[in-house]
């Protein structure tokens, strides 16, 4: 690993004043040895960073990094090959990738600073819980900004070197000063308080629970602590891991809002496609052990990944669409006319020009997951009722009273509501981990659960492989059927074979997944299982939900997934589990008015994905006009004590006085226009007595018709009122047959819900009955069983004491004969060893005897002694060199000979030794 340069020395930023008012140098190894230990811990946890040093050096006031040709090696196996890393100030990425291809494992390389990163870039990996510690909440969240502790405790210093007489360096000290507020101004120093108790607000910590310990918290809560200590200290580089995992709806939603404001570097990994739409500019997709980059959110990633694969399909069927017909015209018409094989050889140029320039890939699918869930089998309804349940744990307020409700295998149900509220806890209360304070769960005799919990590492054995630890629990099944089983959820190849310790946290949510699976539940009771899931494993757990035909109760902050397999939200908060009235978005849409009014969270802008369009440009129906020549009519009177006939009788006056209103302006239109006598009259100039007298006649007949006219006209008038009138009762009569037709079908209506409702009371009369039937058969049956299994036991003791005794019998018998045997060996032993002995003895009598026989002179005699002092038996080690070597000393006698006399001569000295006489040991050697 190589490890960033020492730091230069800046007087201005890295330095401080001593209490003589000299200036004075901090030390800088520190942070690098700092660095080296964060890089040498991974070294020792088997991962190791490789890159491409740069030549120029990096420089302090650097806000982006690149970083090229990474590798990164997890337990030798590389997980990254040759990526490009670049982080640009200002943007938001988000990491996505199949789970167990290193996403974390990356993270921890970055906050490592395993490679060269500028030295003005701080970085702040969020990857644990705060410890527990008597420190409040608040005071857990101020005391991470070290950088504002530090300042505030140099200006103090400062203050009071400013305060004594005679200061050296004033100048310097007042530089140094405006240096420190000015980084406090931008670090807020003042506000500090306000903004982590904001934070915190927003994460769902009331004012009582900002001043609580940290060591009264429960891990999750912690959790929720360290998230604020890392956006209260705004690090120019903020990593995240699953920053959701252990918040609830309201925290998820102020936090998506907070960092979609975040205006520094933001590097984080989540699973969740509506936080990524709302926070992410740019999404980096690790896939194939590379790092590809898009720009926007996930919906534009999905979108760009779709049409870029598009292009690239037709461009590799374009590229083998020409080589194959290259390959034919060259197999064709290479060996035939000059001018056929010089076109066919220009077309093998044109081809290994194509494959040296690099052909595209064609495009490669990730195999897309496939979990299911086997079919249960049939319950009669409902297979699991609450009766009026309460629950509270000891010494703390209840958490829900009066709680009733029914579940069957058709239910689809998502529990929302905030952290604290007993989510989980009404999951524990249904399969018995829990017993309600009062009231009754009653399941279905036959009822089988499957729980998926936030802790579901605590059902793993770690230590065992996914494959040993299915067939440990099915020893039915045969070791293909488990790699077919486990293959299905993701879990194949090799890592069905890697120890779960090594595992990423989403490959163990999966190998429990199987196993819930494999144990063909009834009811699933699913709590938060999309915490480690990638994207793919949630669209498939969402599809093999729809299609089981058996229950579900879930507890997700996941919107996705709600929106996708929830058919009712309940919600549970103020002690009491309710329906929720609408969907998941609008339960969103609630939530974040909530925060805007509580001041968490700012109002929605026009063009946000949230903000709502106004109602001056929702569609408005225009408002009729009166009919011309008709009056407009006179707003509703205010209302009076008249009755019914009064008010008919008032109508119909109305009425008429309409259509005689309506006649008389006809008749006024009429009596406008010139009549024909009229306009012959006024064309002649003049005329006689006769012509007077024929305008005279006509002017009477003129007359006499008007009046004709006008008795029609009062005679159509009265006709139309009449008919107006008439009118007006077939409408009263038609409206009070159809109140009364209303009032009997409201009243059919009432009578058959009554006896619905009677019908359905009988039934779950019969139900409750068959129920308590079953109960009753089931309990029955029950003790039967245990008295058949307490019998079985006895007989199992019973058989197993007899043959333990047998067993000890023969084991005694076994261990007799074990001794016996020994015995026998052992004086078989002992024979043999005499015999040997007995043999040995003898030999070394007829080696004495032959020694005896054979002459030697004394220069002989004293030639061995010489070769004996000369040749030691400590120089020369080996045996026969030795022996060898005395006898060249010694004349005319072989080694076997030298070796003989020299054990006789022993021998006798040894022999006369024990018998104590000296005078005899000289005459035995001189005799001999």
């Amino acid at each position: 690993l190589i490890m960033p340069a020492k730091k230069k020395s800046d007087k201005s930023a890295s330095g401080k004043f001593s209490k003589s008012g000299k200036f004075a140098k901090e030390d800088e190894s520190a942070p690098l040895s700092a660095l080296e230990t964060a890089a040498d811990t991974l070294r020792k946890s088997g991962i190791v960073a490789t890159f491409s040093q740069n030549s120029r050096t990096i420089h302090r006031n650097v806000r982006d990094i690149n970083v090229s040709n990474l590798s990164v090696l997890f337990h030798g196996a590389p997980i990254v090959e040759e990526a490009e890393l670049s982080l640009n100030y200002g943007n938001r990425y988000g990491l996505i990738g199949r789970n167990g291809c290193g996403k974390s494992t990356l993270m921890r390389v970055i906050g490592a600073r395993c490679f060269p990163i500028p030295d003005g870039i701080d970085i702040f990996h969020l990857k644990e819980e705060i410890e527990a510690s008597d420190m409040t909440a608040k005071e857990a969240v101020m005391s991470v900004d070290v950088e504002r502790s530090k300042l505030e405790k140099e200006a103090e210093e400062l203050n009071d070197l400013m305060g004594e007489e005679g200061v050296e360096d004033a100048d310097e000290i007042l530089d140094r000063l405006t240096q420190i507020y000015e980084r406090l101004e931008e670090l807020d120093a003042t506000t500090a308080e306000v903004r982590a108790s904001k934070i915190l607000s927003g994460l769902g910590f009331t004012p009582q629970k900002q001043m609580k310990k940290t060591r009264e918290f429960s891990g999750g809560w912690r959790m929720r602590i360290s998230l604020a200590r890392a956006l209260f200290i705004q690090p120019t580089l903020l990593l995240l891991d699953e920053p959701t995992n252990h918040l609830d709806m309201e925290a998820v939603i102020w936090l998506e809002d907070y960092l979609s404001k975040w205006t520094k570097i933001l590097f984080l990994v989540s699973h969740s496609q509506d936080f990524l739409n709302s926070v992410c500019t740019h999404m980096v997709n690790f896939t194939k052990k590379k790092l590809n980059y898009y720009s926007g959110n996930y919906d534009m990633f999905v979108q760009t990944r779709a049409e870029l694969e598009e292009e690239q399909s037709k461009r590799y069927k374009w590229e083998q669409d020409q080589i194959k017909q290259m390959k034919e015209y060259v197999a064709k018409f290479g060996h035939g006319t000059a001018k056929n094989a010089k076109q066919a050889q220009s077309k093998e140029k044109v081809l290994d020009k194509m494959v040296r320039g690099g052909l595209t890939d064609k495009v490669e699918t990730e195999k897309a997951l496939d979990f299911k869930f086997l079919e249960p089998g049939k319950l009669a309804p409902p297979v699991l009722q609450c009766n009026d349940v309460s629950f509270g744990y000891p010494g703390c307020e209840i958490l829900y009273s009066g709680v009733s409700f029914g579940i069957d295998l058709d239910s689809r149900i998502a529990l929302v509501g905030p952290n604290g509220a007993g989510k989980s806890t009404l999951l524990k209360v249904i399969t018995g981990e829990l017993l309600p304070l009062t009231g009754s769960i009653r399941p279905h005799a036959h009822l089988k659960f499957a729980k998926f919990t936030q802790h579901f590492v605590d059902v793993l054995d770690l230590d065992k492989t996914p494959l040993d630890y299915f067939m440990s629990l099915w020893p039915d099944m045969t070791r293909e059927d488990c790699r077919k089983f486990l293959g299905r959820y993701g879990i194949s190849g090799a890592v069905q074979t890697q120890i779960m310790g090594h595992l990423s946290d989403g490959q163990k949510s999966r190998v429990v997944l199987a196993k819930i699976a494999n144990e063909n539940p009834h009811l699933l009771l699913l709590d938060e299982p999309t915490n480690h899931l990638d994207m793919e494993s949630i669209d498939s757990l969402a599809r093999a939900i729809n299609n089981f035909s058996g229950g579900l109760l879930l507890v997700s902050h996941d919107m996705r997934l709600i929106s996708q397999v929830a058919k009712e939200i309940w919600m549970v908060d103020n002690h009491t589990v309710a329906r929720y009235q609408g969907e998941i978005s609008d339960f969103k849409m609630r939530i974040r008015k909530q925060l805007q009014r509580s001041n968490l969270i700012d109002a929605d802008v026009a063009g946000s994905r949230y903000s709502v369009t106004p109602s001056s440009s929702l569609p408005v129906a225009p408002v009729a006009k009166a009919p011309i020549g008709i009056a407009p009519m006179a707003p509703p009177p205010p209302p009076t004590n008249e009755t019914t006939e009064d008010a008919i009788r008032r109508s119909r006056l109305e009425l008429a006085e309409i259509a005689i209103q309506k006649q008389r302006q006809r008749q006024a239109s009429g009596s406008a226009d010139p009549t024909p006598a009229e306009a012959a009259a006024g064309g002649g100039g003049g005329g006689g007595v006769l012509e007077k007298q024929k305008q005279g006649g006509i002017k009477k007949k003129d007359e006499v018709g008007k009046e004709q006219e006008k008795e029609k006209e009062k005679s159509q008038i009265a006709k139309e009122s009449t008919s107006v009138i008439k009118e007006v009762d077939s409408e009263e009569v038609r409206k009070e047959e159809e109140k009364e037709r209303l009032k009997a079908k409201k009243k059919a209506e009432k009578e058959a819900q009554t006896a619905q409702l009677a019908r359905e009371e009988e039934e779950r009369k019969q139900r409750r009955e068959e129920k308590l039937r079953d109960m009753e058969e089931a309990k029955k049956m029950k003790e039967e069983m245990a008295r058949l299994k307490a019998e079985k036991q006895k007989e199992l003791e019973e058989e197993k004491a007899k043959r333990r005794a047998e067993e000890e019998a023969e084991a005694a018998i076994q261990a007799k004969a074990i001794e016996e045997k020994k015995r026998e060996k052992e004086k078989r032993r002992a024979e043999r060893e005499a015999l040997r002995r007995q043999a040995e003895k003898e030999r070394r009598a007829r080696q004495d005897a032959e020694a005896r026989q054979d002459p030697w002179t004394q220069p002989q005699q004293d030639a061995l002694e010489t070769a004996l002092l000369d040749y030691p038996a400590f120089l020369v080690t080996d045996k026969l060199e030795r022996w060898t070597k005395i006898a060249e000393a010694v004349s005319e006698k072989s080694k076997n000979q030298c070796l003989a006399r020299y054990r006789l001569l022993k021998n006798i000295i040894i022999a006369n030794k024990q018998s104590a006489d000296p005078s005899a040991v000289s005459v035995s050697v001189n005799a001999v």
